[in-house]
């Protein structure tokens, strides 16, 4: 427990604080509303609001945050069948919101419909990588990275893909590189 003599024993009502300290730069305190029973629920059924807004019933899609707006992309498509993933196709469903919003916006579709992809903010864009979906010539997974740009409201192919076909993964950036983590690739999972 903290002595009532630090500062963040003096926080109280619906305010928060964080304490930090940095060797370089010392003790600095972040100190505003945003807790407390009324603003907390208030915060939370909003937010729980806003998300059961969302266009159309997903899971296993892509979820990015650029330029304060969350894209929302890809996953099952609305007639999924029970067979399970290997007979589900994707769908080419995007939308974004911007929290605060009433509602959210739909952007142009995704080329390649699927689901189980990842996505990410990249150099103003939306990455969208791998995912898979069963298509006319059967299941498929894709090694592909596909970019919206939200200035265009469009998308386009990159000129470079992910090195093995993935779902259910995890990318990020670290320094220059992508770096993908985890998921399934065929029958086995990549670890």
């Amino acid at each position: 427990l903290l002595p009532n003599s630090h500062v963040l024993s003096s926080v109280r009502g619906s305010f928060n604080a964080v304490f930090m300290h940095g060797d370089e730069v010392g003790d600095i305190l972040l100190y505003g509303r945003g807790a407390g029973s009324r603003p907390t629920a208030s915060a939370v059924a909003s937010d729980l609001v806003d998300i059961a807004k969302l266009g159309a019933g997903m899971g296993n899609h892509a979820c990015a945050v650029l330029d304060d707006w969350v894209y929302i992309v890809g996953g099952p498509h609305p007639d999924a069948t029970e067979g399970g993933p290997q007979t589900d196709p994707g769908f080419a469903f995007a939308e974004r919101w911007r929290p605060g919003a009433a509602a959210w916006h739909k952007t142009a579709p995704l080329p390649t419909p699927r689901f189980a992809a990842s996505a990410l903010a990249l150099h103003g864009r939306v990455a969208v990588a791998g995912g898979v979906a069963f298509t006319p010539d059967g299941f498929c997974e894709y090694d592909r990275v596909e970019l919206y740009d939200p200035r265009r409201n469009a998308w386009e192919r990159a000129a470079w893909s992910l090195p093995w076909a993935a779902s259910a993964h995890g990318v990020a950036v670290l320094d220059v590189r992508l770096v993908l983590c985890g998921g399934f690739s065929g029958d086995a999972g990549i670890g």
